[in-house]
């Protein structure tokens, strides 16, 4: 049978497209380390791929959610220390008005340090970490409490996500830790001390002693499940590190390519291109030369 020359060019052509389509996709797997650089090269490893990197992004999100919890847990271990502190310097003023030995300037004087006490405890009651109110509740963009140690918050608890079937609570509501939920509060304590120090009041005073011991557990209550929060955030964050470590491998393992095979398969086809290309410019010469005569 009697071959065309437009069939001879067209089985050239075919060849040189072939091997040059072969050519190029293993220079670009040379050049970008991958195998899988569109869908089409693997239809399946591309989807393991797009999973993978879905799950890198959860992950990511979860270690910046752990990353605010410890700034937000941290600022609210070091202001439960602070406000422990206060009832501290509050009940060693409150003893020394206990004794009944001081003249009534005196006694002035030390409630009027017990105000500055309660105005430093509003204070550190409405610490912020950024914009966020920490003893707010689920109210974090207002101050929870007013100068007089009103609490206006809310008693929600928030949580944040840490991993995919993890959560871990972030704040204390004011009216726990200070009063007025259950246990002492605070503020009234303060407030009351203050009045019986004006008036000489040696049984008041005895009075919010006591009540300013049986406010350092639920100050102390708080600092310590404080901690417990903070290094669950370490370990989360450690597990997830880890995670992270692995599904980048299966990712490396799915879509890079063997990189010594990559440059021999590479080699492989410039020498089958150029071998295609020497063989097509005769067999299109020779064609072109019988079509002349």
């Amino acid at each position: 049978m009697r071959v065309s020359n437009s069939q001879i060019f067209n089985m050239a052509m075919r060849y040189l497209n072939q091997n040059s389509a072969a050519y190029f996709d293993a220079n670009e797997q040379v050049a970008s380390g991958k195998r899988i650089n569109r869908p089409s090269d693997d239809p399946n490893g591309a989807g393991r791929v797009t999973r993978y990197r879905a799950d890198l992004s959860r992950l990511e999100q979860y270690q910046e959610n752990i990353t605010h919890g410890k700034t937000f847990l941290n600022q609210t271990e070091s202001t439960l220390n602070l406000i422990n502190d206060l009832r501290v310097s509050a009940k060693e003023i409150a003893l020394q008005g206990a004794n009944g030995n001081h003249s009534s300037a005196e006694l002035n004087n030390m409630a009027n340090s017990i105000a500055t006490i309660k105005s430093q405890l509003v204070s550190l009651a409405n610490t912020q970490v950024g914009e966020e109110y920490i003893f707010g509740g689920y109210d974090i963009s207002s101050p929870p409490y007013d100068s007089s140690g009103t609490y206006s918050g809310d008693s929600g608890e928030i949580e944040i996500r840490i991993g995919k079937n993890s959560t871990i609570t972030l704040n204390f509501p004011g009216d726990t830790v200070l009063g007025s939920a259950g246990g002492i509060d605070i503020f009234q304590c303060l407030t009351d001390l203050e009045t019986a120090l004006s008036n000489n009041d040696l049984a008041g005073i005895q009075q919010e002693i006591g009540n300013l011991d049986a406010a350092e557990e639920q100050i102390m209550s708080a600092w310590s499940i404080t901690g417990y929060r903070i290094n669950n955030l370490e370990s989360a964050s450690t597990a997830l590190d880890l995670i992270d470590l692995d599904t980048t491998a299966l990712i490396s393992d799915t879509e890079d390519v063997d990189m010594t095979e990559a440059i021999m398969n590479f080699s492989k086809q410039e020498m089958a291109l150029e071998a295609v290309m020497a063989s097509s410019a005769k067999i299109l010469q020779t064609s072109l030369l019988n079509f002349l005569k």
